[in-house]
């Protein structure tokens, strides 16, 4: 069925963080489009730049935090 490969143990681990890196990046995306998804009606950079809300900031701050864990407990494991 699949063409078994016999892998070398630094092409494993290259293997492992090269596609582990990319489904966090990919997973880190999909949280921050599903956010912005979720909150229409805010516009971040408007209200971070022009307004200086500073409780906007602190949310989406606290956001990309609980991503990032999120993120690094699946695929830390």
């Amino acid at each position: 069925m699949f063409a078994m490969h016999n892998l070398t143990f630094e092409q494993g681990i290259v293997n492992s963080i090269v596609f582990s890196g990319l489904g966090a990046i990919m997973m880190f995306i999909f949280g921050w489009l599903l956010f912005d998804k979720c909150t229409r009606k805010i516009c971040f950079a408007k209200e971070l730049t022009e307004n200086k809300n500073v409780a906007v900031a602190i949310v989406v701050g606290v956001f990309l935090l609980g991503i990032a864990h999120i993120v690094a407990s699946v695929v830390g494991g």
